[in-house]
């Protein structure tokens, strides 16, 4: 009887622990088609890895990224600190967009799933 009690919990405990690691897959399918869409892109530029104009290319893209992610966030505050004027988020609540440091930046060649690829990002973050 004991143990009747305990399977709906086990199967909730499973079920949780499929649906965070379906996000976690789904994320990380994300970040490797955005990295192929950007090595394609680069490529199309006619620049390769690792030549230093093909790490220039992978860095404005990125940049770019971050900045629109920036420049939503900024949207999002202000529409909502015009309906909460008493409320500020101090995560986006910078003035100013700050690129990221080109000194951090850095490419390496990986494999996933037994295709190649070039991730990007900040030292030891691609």
């Amino acid at each position: 009887m004991n143990n009747i009690k305990k399977w709906p919990l086990a199967l909730i405990c499973a079920a949780l622990l499929a649906a965070c690691s379906g996000i976690g897959s789904r994320q990380q399918a994300d970040e490797l088609a955005t990295m192929r869409q950007d090595d394609a892109y680069c490529a199309g530029q006619t620049a390769r890895y690792p030549d230093p104009a093909y790490i220039s290319c992978r860095y404005q893209l990125q940049n770019a990224r971050s900045y629109r992610k920036w420049k939503n966030a900024q949207m999002v505050l202000r529409t909502d600190n015009v309906s909460n004027q008493n409320i500020t988020n101090p995560m986006f609540s910078r003035g100013i967009f700050t690129p990221m440091d080109r000194a951090d930046f850095n490419c390496q060649l990986e494999q996933h799933s037994g295709f190649d690829y070039v991730a990007c990002g900040a030292q030891g973050k691609p």
